[in-house]
């Protein structure tokens, strides 16, 4: 009775600066008789016996390589991704965001030359990295411009640049509103209005742009928001 395929059980990815010497081990359950990898980066090869890739990297680049581990009942395949980079991460995006109070934020920092890892010196309260993959998210609780330094590194070192976050205070809720037919009509009205939610007045407008009517808020500090009352629209002059 022949045995089953082996199964491959080693990492899926792994990173080596160029012109270093590397070195994977293929693992698998089943009692593997072979390796075998296809697509290597140049500069590395595969030992059919021991399973072992090796060699130094001569190019930099990302390199989806099939690993297979075989024995007299068949072949088990795996994906692995093996990143050559040729000097420390660069920062490239990422680095100014903008955010609403209590509602969630999402910002990707981005880098060259593959980074393992991101740190940030500070974040605002509520917001946290993730440091595999650079994705800053969660929901802000305070207000304010929060400046700080995020990094990506490598084994080849870092990168690092200023990161600028600014988190605004989110607008009171509005069930219910007052039309008027512009900007002026609304200052001009009698009583102007009050939400239903918060006591806080609240003059509305509808405003034609390009054929289309969008509505308009004017709140007390004479900002303009969108009929979302999420982002601003403006101020009035």
């Amino acid at each position: 009775m022949l045995p089953d395929p082996p199964v491959v059980t080693s990492g899926t990815s792994s990173g080596n600066p160029e012109g270093q010497w590397f070195s994977y081990q293929i693992v698998a359950n089943g009692s593997p008789t072979s390796y075998g990898a296809n697509n290597l980066p140049p500069g590395l090869s595969c030992d059919p016996v021991t399973g072992i890739i090796s060699g130094t990297p001569i190019a930099s680049g990302s390199s989806v390589v099939s690993i297979t581990a075989s024995n007299a009942g068949g072949t088990g395949t795996a994906t692995l991704t093996i990143s050559v980079f040729s000097s420390a991460p660069a920062i490239t995006g990422g680095t100014s965001a903008a955010g609403v109070l209590n509602l969630p934020f999402s910002d990707q920092i981005s880098a060259t030359n593959f980074p393992a890892n991101y740190t940030v010196s500070s974040l605002p309260a509520g917001l946290v990295l993730n440091h595999a993959t650079g994705l800053i998210s969660g929901t802000a609780t305070v207000t304010g411009t929060f400046a700080s330094t995020v990094s990506a590194g490598n084994l080849t070192g870092s990168g690092s640049a200023a990161l600028s976050i600014v988190i605004a205070a989110s607008p009171v809720p509005v069930t219910a509103f007052n039309f008027y037919s512009s900007p002026e009509a609304a200052i001009g009205g009698a009583s102007g209005f009050y939400s239903s939610s918060g006591g806080n007045e609240f003059d509305v407008y509808q405003e034609s742009v390009g054929g289309e009517t969008t509505e308009r808020a004017i709140v007390p500090d004479g900002n303009v928001w969108d009929a979302s009352f999420v982002q601003p629209a403006g101020k009035l002059p």
